[in-house]
């Protein structure tokens, strides 16, 4: 999976008739009887809408509170955040009001609420400067950092290219101002809009035995840096579609007794304004102390909550597909960094909802009708323009190039990275290592929940030296039920002889860290919403020599001798099983490798151990724990791409696994050029989105002599050196199959090896090769 060559910024990779590194899926995860969104090839919005709806359930929590989601994702300040929520008077500008609740179509919304979110976050920024001077809060604290934040706005016309997609957003607040189209990596929030449903008029929020305005599972003191150093104005581009004198009306502010109560009133049907305070400014209710209020219950609020609420995910109200819109965008966020997470809001057109996205789960806020409730829009829109870049998801051990300087015009998303500096260093400070230069992006995860893993090619960073060799930086999410790869290729260090060892990956760097140690949002929001059945993951970074990809070995006679080594584990994968005790479990074209010598010899290297699994010491494999299936669909055993349940990994899988590989190359191999070629149609059912297609166009391979014979007649002049291999195996396979449909209720039948022919020593004779 780690390759030098033909990355994805290259002009072989822009051509139409090569197969990018980039696009395809080396670890593609599976749900049911389909593909999950990283194993789709085409990324279509109605391809992957539905896809990522499965992958949601099941690992979405929703109705958390406002108060909860502001302070925990992004960072604000609840004593802040309690009193703005607190105040009377905030005003939605009336002239953008009624055409926002006018527009016939989702673009005519956006200047109109940009509008009137400028004003909100102004007069928001205003109170909250007050009340941090009544609180006697340092001037660092009063004056702030005064970053701007930018409000992106292009009417959902223009397109956001990456690797992949052209997505077109509705609304996005960047990073930092720029001059051209942005790129998915500036994005610190996605603002989605729809306009299906009606405002919800006169909603009262729901009586609470507590009178405080902050969730009791918050420490009411704690102050949060960004939201008290970051005051950020939003920018919005210059319009000509909304009358100016609406950004220039003043608020209403009609006087009103001190001590009124209840805090909020019901308003009219055709109310543009709220209750308003007296002329000396906004006025607020007493604040409470927090320390002696009850718990609050648990509903449609915006308070918090401390009562656990597990829902099933069959309970779990299912993503819409106009929620899966904003989730889509997120996707994007994630794809073009090492981010830790993203979030956003949406609004059908009155109602709001905040969203948050890892690669665990998904988290949604209880909705609230912002025409009613404008308190609870000041606050999201002052905790959009006081987060700062952890609390928006960036990861801060990523440090980024001046992204404002003009780009190529054939500039691709995915190099913005290129030139960062990471410094994983603090992941593990007993290390030397782990401060990285990342020259080259080579491989993006694709979907949304899920390993994540994002492959770099990096230079290392290490003080003293210089030129150092180019190395793979991979950073992932896996299951904390898991074995790390960086463990499971140190078991195989340990207990391979040596001859074997230089076959397996030479790790340089690994560190882990949890969600708790990350401080991720969703540890404390998951406390009081949890997931049923969640499947936790933590980071893992993991630094390794840079190796050679398969198409790439320059001659047919070098991918004969790399594909003997990886098989035989010469790269060692039959030694990896019988004496390290390890099962690769994905194995495909991008997980074997190579690495040329000094004297241009290559070795074999079987790479990406991630889901590897121990073997008992009777050779049992254990069941998986985890909730989906993976691997590589084109070169699955048929056995594995089951409807249902598919049976334990075997090592015969494997076995079947390198076939399907050795196939693949003699088809879609340019050895000279270094290269993929498109996928031939005569194959083009084992890479198909259900698993049945590909399950039954195997079996149909497999069991049918002229079925092989039509695939054969595909490989190229160049490659009918490959042609006794695939002759040889086919019959071999052909053998298993039959014995398995006549013999296998016969006593003594061996399931493990389909009645004695799929063995790693048959496997070989079939090659020719007789194992060291």
């Amino acid at each position: 999976m780690f390759s030098s060559a033909s990355s994805p910024g290259s002009s072989s990779r822009r051509s139409g008739s090569s197969v990018t590194d980039y696009t395809s899926s080396p670890e593609s995860y599976y749900s049911g009887s389909k593909r999950r969104v990283t194993g789709i090839p085409n990324p279509r919005v109605s391809i992957v809408t539905p896809r990522l709806q499965e992958d949601i359930q099941g690992k979405h929590s929703c109705d958390v509170t406002l108060l909860d989601f502001v302070t925990r994702v992004w960072g604000i300040d609840p004593d802040v955040a309690g009193h703005i929520l607190s105040l009377k008077g905030w005003t939605l500008l009336p002239e953008p009001l009624q055409l926002y609740r006018e527009a016939h179509s989702e673009p005519q919304m956006y200047v109109p609420f940009a509008e009137i979110a400028e004003s909100l976050v102004k007069d928001a920024r205003k109170e909250v400067r007050e009340f941090l001077t009544r609180r006697k809060a340092t001037l660092e604290a009063q004056t702030g950092m005064e970053t701007s934040i930018n409000l992106w706005i292009e009417r959902g016309n223009t397109i956001l290219k990456s690797a992949l997609t052209k997505r077109k957003p509705d609304m996005l607040i960047l990073k930092e101002v720029v001059d051209v189209t942005p790129t998915w990596l500036l994005v610190r929030q996605v603002i989605e809009f729809k306009r299906k449903s009606k405002p919800l008029q006169g909603i009262v929020p729901t009586a609470s035995s507590s009178t405080s305005a902050y969730p009791p599972s918050l420490n009411p003191t704690a102050s949060s840096s960004s939201a008290a150093s970051s005051f950020s104005g939003i920018r919005v581009p210059e319009v000509s579609s909304v009358a100016s004198s609406a950004s220039g009306t003043k608020r209403s502010r009609t006087s009103k007794a001190k001590n009124a109560a209840p805090r909020r009133t019901t308003r009219s049907k055709d109310s543009t304004t709220p209750a308003t305070a007296s002329s000396g400014g906004r006025s607020a209710d007493p604040a409470p102390s927090p320390a002696g209020s009850q718990k609050r219950k648990n509903s449609g609020t915006h308070g918090g909550g401390d009562a656990k609420r597990v829902r099933t995910s069959d309970k779990v109200p299912k993503v819409t597909a106009d929620q899966v819109q904003l989730a889509i965008y997120a996707l994007e966020c994630l794809d073009a960094s090492t981010r830790h997470y993203a979030s956003g809001v949406f609004i059908d057109r009155f109602k709001v909802s905040l969203w948050y996205y890892d690669r665990s789960c998904v988290i949604s806020s209880v909705s609230f009708d912002f025409h009613s409730n404008p308190e609870q829009l000041a606050l999201v829109l002052y905790a959009l323009s006081a987060c700062d870049d952890k609390h928006a998801g960036f990861d801060p051990l990523l440090t980024l190039l001046d992204n404002r300087s003009p780009r190529p015009k054939d500039h691709l998303h995915w190099q913005d990275v290129v030139n960062a500096e990471i410094d994983l260093r603090t992941l593990d400070p007993s290390s030397e290592r782990g401060r990285f230069r990342l020259k080259d992006t080579l491989f993006a995860y694709r979907g949304l929940i899920g390993r994540g893993t994002m492959v770099y090619q990096v230079t290392p960073l290490i003080d003293g030296l210089k030129d150092c060799n180019s190395e793979a930086l991979k950073i992932s999410w896996p299951l904390l039920t898991r074995p790390l790869e960086a463990n499971t290729i140190q078991r195989l260090h340990k207990r391979l002889q040596p001859q074997w060892r230089e076959h397996i990956p030479e790790v340089t760097f690994s560190a882990t860290q949890t969600a708790e140690q990350l401080n991720l949002p969703r540890v404390e929001l998951l406390k009081t919403n949890p997931i049923d059945k969640f499947e936790d993951r933590l980071l893992h970074a993991l630094a390794m020599k840079l190796y050679g990809k398969l198409w790439d070995v320059g001659s047919v006679e070098a991918f004969q001798g790399v594909f003997v080594n990886c098989v035989e584990f010469y790269l060692g994968h039959y030694h990896a099983y019988d004496d390290a005790k390890v099962l690769h479990r994905d194995l495909s074209e991008n997980n074997l490798m190579f690495e040329r010598g000094d004297a241009g010899t290559v070795k074999g290297i079987l790479n990406d151990w991630d889901m590897a699994s121990y073997v008992e010491a009777n050779n049992e494999i254990p069941l998986s724990t985890a909730t989906h299936r993976t691997g590589t669909i084109p070169f699955m055993a048929r056995d594995l791409l089951a409807d249902n349940d598919p049976p334990p990994h075997l090592f015969r899988h494997d076995l079947e696994s390198f076939y399907y590989i050795l196939v693949w190359a003699a088809l879609h191999y340019d050895f000279a050029g270094k290269r993929r070629l498109p996928i031939v149609s005569a194959v083009n059912g084992w890479d198909a989105p259900t698993f049945k297609t590909a399950r039954n166009d195997k079996k149909i391979f497999i069991s049918d002599k002229h079925e092989r014979n039509q695939v054969f007649g595909n490989v190229p002049p160049e490659h009918e050196a490959l042609l006794p291999w695939l002759t040889s195996l086919g019959v071999l396979f052909h053998k298993g199959s039959m014995s398995e449909q006549q013999d296998s209720e016969s006593p003594g039948w061996d399931n493990d090896t389909l009645g004695g022919h799929i063995t790693f020593h048959n496997f070989m004779a079939a090659l020719g090769r007789k194992p060291r």
